[in-house]
């Protein structure tokens, strides 16, 4: 029972130290995913607008972005 105690202990410490070491980098990630995921949602938007019905153009530069 003891050495259970000790492994959940140092498992949560264990936790608990890498959330406050590596915290601000996720949420610095997180933050550069979201930014771009909207980027390319803008992306997507305006070329679909720009290109109308010309589905082989649309393809073509949905293509050239998502490759970037």
């Amino acid at each position: 029972m003891g050495l259970i105690a000790f492994l959940l202990a140092f498992s949560f410490l264990g936790a608990a130290i890498f959330q406050a070491i590596e915290g601000d980098n996720e949420r610095d990630e997180k933050a550069d995913i979201q930014w771009l995921r909207e980027e390319t949602i803008n992306k997507v938007w305006n070329a679909s607008a720009a290109v109308k019905r010309n589905e082989q153009a649309f393809r073509l530069l949905m293509r050239h972005e998502l490759k970037k």
